[in-house]
């Protein structure tokens, strides 16, 4: 039992002599330290500067052996990044570019698909006239025709407001047709036009457009004219029926080729 207290006081005796020690040499490197940032110390500046050139060259040399670990890419000279759209690595960490799709850019739409297509219709004065602001401002009020993107007025599926059925325009430059203006508006024409695909059936969406152009026309006692301002005649809109049906033809082999290779 005595031996077992004796080791006991030998091993406190011993923990307590090692953290004196440490904590005394803790105080030395302390004052040390101390005394070179002192300035009033004899060469306190000199000795500090070392000791933090030593410090910082240490450190940039593990910044450089690092970054001589790194991987470059490298971009070569012909490489157009503006007209590529997917970067890819290769083996050899260069870039390959693949080239984007082709697309059709409109001032007013961002992005067209080469299969958009756009049908026109136009309205126009006869002879010598124009139409009032406040007779095409009750028109387009009747058939529920609302302002909206490009300052014009667009038709939609009831509440609907993401994409026009189809939409109408000033005939001249720059062809807004603004609220606060359209009552004091002159006018020798009016733009009707639809996009197809659109949130419904191309010949469906054809045949509502054509509706009501005929009853604009007939309400502003105008002439109906295709988008060359031309008198629409039957052969002319047998022409856009035939133009909607190759273009759904289009649009359905386009949408079978997609999942066909989303299958495979």
């Amino acid at each position: 039992m005595l031996e077992i207290i004796i080791l006991t006081i030998l091993v406190v005796v011993g923990f307590i002599a090692a953290g004196w020690y440490t904590h005394n040499r803790n105080q030395q490197q302390a004052r040390a330290f101390e005394r070179e940032l002192d300035p009033d110390s004899n060469n306190a500046g000199s000795q500090f500067r070392r000791r933090f050139d030593a410090v910082f060259e240490q450190e940039l040399q593990n910044e450089q052996d690092a970054d001589a670990d790194t991987p470059k890419i490298r971009l070569d000279d012909d490489i157009d990044l503006q007209d590529s759209a997917n970067f890819t690595l290769t083996a050899e960490q260069d870039i390959a570019v693949e080239p984007a799709e082709p697309i059709t850019q409109e001032e007013d739409d961002p992005v067209v698909r080469e299969w958009d297509l756009v049908i026109a219709l136009t309205i126009m004065a006869p002879a010598e006239t124009m139409f009032t602001g406040k007779a095409l401002k009750h028109v387009l009020e009747s058939h529920d025709l609302h302002f909206g993107d490009m300052q014009i007025y667009h038709r939609y599926i009831s509440a609907n407001r993401k994409q026009p059925l189809f939409s109408v325009a000033n005939i001249l430059d720059p062809g807004t047709l603004l609220p606060d203006q359209i009552l004091s508006l002159q006018t020798p024409g009016i733009l009707l036009f639809a996009r197809l695909p659109g949130p419904m059936n191309g010949m469906a969406l054809f045949d509502l457009l054509l509706e009501s152009a005929e009853q604009m026309a007939d309400q502003l006692e105008g002439v109906l004219c295709d988008d060359q301002r031309q008198p629409l005649t039957d052969s002319t809109i047998e022409s856009l029926r035939s133009r909607i049906f190759e273009f759904n033809l289009t649009l359905q082999n386009e949408q079978k080729s997609a999942g066909d290779d989303y299958l495979n």
